[in-house]
């Protein structure tokens, strides 16, 4: 099983913050032997990642570096993919940085596309803001045969089972 996530563990302890998923599926991944890919472009912020996760580095990858780039070029298949990177405002008097978060993670979505399958976890965070969040673009993945389990903070997506999986998967890009 491949977890794969984008944005990594930033804060030591932030678990009403930012989160912690990078320690919890570690944690996962060592106990099921399973593996972690968790990627981020901050050098400082994987440096971090590895100190917190350092009893769960076994199952664990750590990659610095573009986010869209790496998800491009990943050759296994993707089991959980967690899009957590460029956090997104959770007030309306930053447009564009709102603007940028949902369209990278779009782009994430799009270079990840081709790893997912039909018993892939999508799991988007920055949700349920009052702006519409992170995830306004990317919840059109119900047009695409995924169905949406839970949409709170964060929204998971697992794949409609009465439908055709690569007969619905044309590709991102033209949401």
């Amino acid at each position: 099983m491949n977890i794969v996530e984008t944005g990594t563990a930033r804060l030591r302890d932030d678990f009403a913050g930012a989160g912690m998923a990078t320690i919890t599926f570690g944690d996962f991944c060592k106990r099921y032997d399973k593996h972690l890919w968790t990627v981020d472009i901050l050098p400082e912020a994987i440096a971090l990642s590895k100190r917190l996760t350092i009893e769960f580095q076994d199952a664990i990858t750590y990659v610095t570096g573009d986010l869209v780039e790496f998800l491009s070029t990943f050759s296994g298949r993707i089991d959980l993919l967690y899009l957590d990177s460029a956090d997104c405002p959770d007030r309306d008097a930053e447009p564009e940085r709102l603007q940028h978060s949902q369209e990278h993670q779009l782009r994430e979505m799009g270079a990840a596309w081709d790893k997912l399958h039909e018993q892939s976890i999508i799991l988007l965070d920055d949700n349920d803001f009052a702006n519409g969040g992170k995830c306004a673009l990317t919840n059109k993945l119900a047009e695409h045969g995924w169905m949406c389990l839970m949409a709170d903070k964060q929204v998971l997506w697992i794949w409609d089972s009465k439908i055709q999986f690569r007969a619905q998967c044309p590709g991102w890009t033209s949401l």
